[in-house]
């Protein structure tokens, strides 16, 4: 048995297998598993691909690193391991030929091994070919065709690139010269590619010159003859000797001389240094049954590539066993008919591929293949050279909008400096604290009747809270504008993602927003204006006192878990809706944040974080964390996983709406909703009627956007889409231009530090 076919039992033993084939596969037969580690079933379905007699099944590789997060499996590709499973074994090796084993790599990697042997190894062909004189039967455009796609005998790695403006010389262009002729009573001749002559000194073919005196020149200007280097003095230029180019009768002739450049592939099929290059997957042919006598015998008969062998058994009897795996074809004669599919399995290993390369003779294989393997290293070197040069242009211009606004920075490093220190001394506080309680004291009924709903009333708490959100400013602390909240409706709520997924170990609130996904297209801006000041006030009204109640003690502030997947440019047009909501929060719900958790963010959220950091508050900063990925093992440490959100409990699933209503904290059905819908529904029935809104009539005393916060937002919108004039945009993560920027600055809104 082979290597391949032994390593199978380590997913499902044969016996496992055939017991599966009798009985009939079912879940409720499944023998249990511990957390972390697959059953046999999965793990087959991942490495193997099943063969069956109609077609093949399981075919699918499964790529992001949370396929089975639900088992406590961590699917994502690293380093370490890939080095230490991945392995290159030689087959067989000639001239012309190279047959290899590539295992421990997926198909998308070995598929572009393949790509780069047929397109972007180097080689050398004809390119140019000047015609003296052609009376054969073939057109001069044919023949300098039937040229172009002889392969030639030299290292590409010995010659530059000639482009458009450079003049032919011994570094970058080879002549060749072909003179042949059928003289009058001769036979018919045929001209091989053998009769091609190199002229290590250039052409021999002067130009045409409109002045009859003037010294001729050639089509190349080498300043020595090629024959003197080192490489080529005991190496001449050759060519494949018995390609057959032309075939002249008698008094026919051909003269011209050929100039041949270096290329690739992706330019034109001559310079492709391969006939072919082609993968399979490792066939593996397993037998669920001891098959005996005249059935081993018949087996044999089936299999028309010999993979199978007839072995004595003992007591004059034959057993059928598996001789050759990899000669199988896969033409599936073996399963066919009379229950052979419930006696032989067949398989191909997902990780473990045959690659065959067939060189043109332009470079032996095992050149070709180091060579394509340098390329791919080059390539993925270009790509992190590319990734960091960008990081580097959005810190600049980071720290060009900065530069825009010194007074701002002048106020956060001031900030910073006062946060270092403490507020002041306990007497201090005291005295502080109670003259911002004198202060609410002398507001008018409806103001105190406002502030006395929303906080359950002004203890301690909540006094130092506002206090420490105006960095101490009494004056400031007591600015708040009245609101009036009112009714939600469906379309906000689908259009506005965010639910509240449970209560974290130290009994926060988790609130969850599903700031990627959210659309704010089915309703008018002022109802998402109104429907984020509900919100707030059913946090405070209702879910803060519920978790003072059920953990002893009181809560005032909440976790919030933003969820990035679906960040698209097209956030960019909420981005003044987004300051609207902060700044409601800055004046009247300041400092009910614990920690903001960003998980599930994409590339371009990572890439331009640089950008909206240094705009914000330290203080805001200090409570945002980018968690990797969902973000599950970091959160699973604050809280337990039935208060998990979602979409942290499976790798890259993100706030999918096809998530079971049951566990999706977005959805209209989940048990928070229901007891928001109906809370709404009360405080509705208290209220008098609402006159439905208007376009540009407002409800809520919404407060005025902090000038130089909006200024802010405007100068960095107007800087993206410079920027964007500039580059072009892409939608793509490949062609990050300004698109990632936007996006970050939008997200960032939803952390500002108007709501700390």
């Amino acid at each position: 048995m082979s290597e391949q076919e032994s390593s199978s039992d380590e997913i499902m033993s044969s016996e496992e297998e055939e017991q599966q084939q009798k009985e009939g596969f079912s879940y409720w037969n499944l023998k249990d598993v511990e957390r972390g580690q697959l059953p046999p079933h999965i793990r087959k379905q991942g490495a193997r691909v099943q063969c069956k007699p109609d077609a093949p099944t399981n075919t699918e590789t499964l790529q992001y690193s949370g396929s089975y997060a639900a088992m406590g499996v961590d699917n994502s590709l690293r380093l370490d391991p890939f080095r230490e499973n991945f392995r290159i074994k030689v087959i067989a090796l000639d001239k012309d030929k190279m047959e290899f084993d590539m295992i421990g790599i997926d198909a998308a990697v070995a598929n572009a091994f393949r790509r780069v042997l047929i397109s972007e190894v180097p080689t050398m062909a004809i390119e140019k070919v000047f015609i003296a004189n052609n009376t054969s039967v073939i057109q001069d455009e044919v023949l300098a065709h039937r040229l172009g796609l002889i392969p030639l005998k030299v290292d590409p790695r010995l010659f530059e690139y000639l482009s458009a403006n450079d003049t032919p010389n011994e570094k970058n262009t080879i002549v060749l010269k072909l003179h042949a002729r059928c003289n009058q009573g001769q036979p018919r001749h045929t001209v091989y590619s053998q009769e091609l002559k190199w002229l290590p000194n250039g052409s021999e073919f002067a130009k045409e010159s409109e002045k009859p005196d003037s010294k001729p020149s050639t089509y190349t200007s080498f300043s020595c003859s090629q024959d003197s280097q080192p490489e080529f003095a005991g190496n001449p230029i050759s060519t494949m000797e018995d390609i057959i180019v032309a075939k002249l009768g008698p008094g026919q002739e051909i003269e011209l001389e050929a100039h041949a450049v270096k290329g690739m592939g992706k330019t034109h099929a001559k310079w492709s240094p391969v006939g072919t290059a082609w993968y399979r997957m490792f066939p593996e042919v397993v037998l669920l049954d001891k098959i005996e006598g005249e059935d081993a015998e018949e087996l044999m008969r089936k299999c028309p590539s010999g993979v199978f062998d007839i072995e004595d058994a003992g007591n004059g009897k034959k057993r059928t066993k598996v001789a050759d795996s990899r000669a199988c074809t896969l033409c599936r004669e073996c399963i066919r008919g009379d229950e052979w599919e419930n006696r032989v399995s067949l398989h191909r290993v997902k990780d473990h591929f045959i690659f065959t390369i067939e060189s043109t003779g332009a470079l032996p294989p095992e050149v070709l293949f180091t060579e394509a393997v340098k390329i791919l290293e080059a390539k993925c070197e270009r790509t992190e050279r590319e990734r960091e040069r960008r990081l580097k242009r959005v810190s600049e211009t980071a720290e060009d909008i900065c530069a825009l606004f010194p007074e701002k920075k002048k106020d956060q490093q001031q900030q910073l400096e006062r946060e270092k220190q403490d507020m002041g001394t306990t007497a201090d506080q005291d005295q502080a604290i109670k003259q911002f309680q004198s202060i609410i004291d002398k507001m008018d009924e409806s103001m105190k009747n406002t502030y006395q709903n929303m906080h359950q009333g002004y203890p301690t708490e909540t006094l130092e809270r506002f206090l420490k959100a105006r960095d101490g400013n009494v004056a400031k602390a007591h600015k708040m504008k009245p609101i009036i909240p009112i009714n939600l409706y469906r379309a906000v709520r689908d259009s506005q993602l965010l639910g509240l997924s449970g209560y974290s170990k130290e009994g926060l609130p988790i609130i969850t927003i599903g700031a990627g996904l959210s659309t704010f297209d089915k309703a008018s801006v002022h109802y998402y204006v109104q429907s984020h000041i509900q919100i707030n006030e059913y946090r405070d009204r209702v879910i803060l006192p519920i978790a003072t109640k059920k953990f002893g003690r009181h809560i005032s502030t909440c976790l919030k878990v933003l969820d990035m997947t679906g960040l698209k440019l097209s956030a960019l047009n909420h981005l003044k809706l987004l300051t609207t909501m902060s700044t409601i929060d800055d004046l009247n719900y300041p400092e009910k944040t614990e920690i903001y958790y960003i998980v599930n963010a994409p590339y371009i959220f990572s890439a331009c974080w640089k950008v909206v950091k240094p705009l914000l508050q330290e203080r805001t900063r200090k409570k945002i964390q980018v968690l990797q990925g969902c973000g599950r093992d970091e959160l699973l440490k604050v809280m337990d996983y039935s208060s998990l959100p979602h979409f942290c409990r499976k790798e890259g699933s993100g706030s999918s709406k096809n998530t079971e209503n049951g566990s999706n904290c977005f959805s209209a059905d989940h048990e928070f909703h229901q007891q928001l819908y109906n809370h709404i529904k009360q405080q509705a029935e208290l209220l008098d009627s609402i006159s439905p809104i208007k376009q540009g009539s407002v409800h809520v005393g919404v407060p005025d956007t902090d000038p130089e916060d909006a200024k802010i937002a405007k100068t960095i919108e107007s800087e993206f889409h410079r920027l964007g004039n500039l580059n072009g945009r892409s939608n793509s993560v490949n062609g990050l231009k300004v698109d990632g920027r936007v996006n970050s600055t939008v997200t960032s809104t939803l952390v500002s530090n108007s709501e700390c």
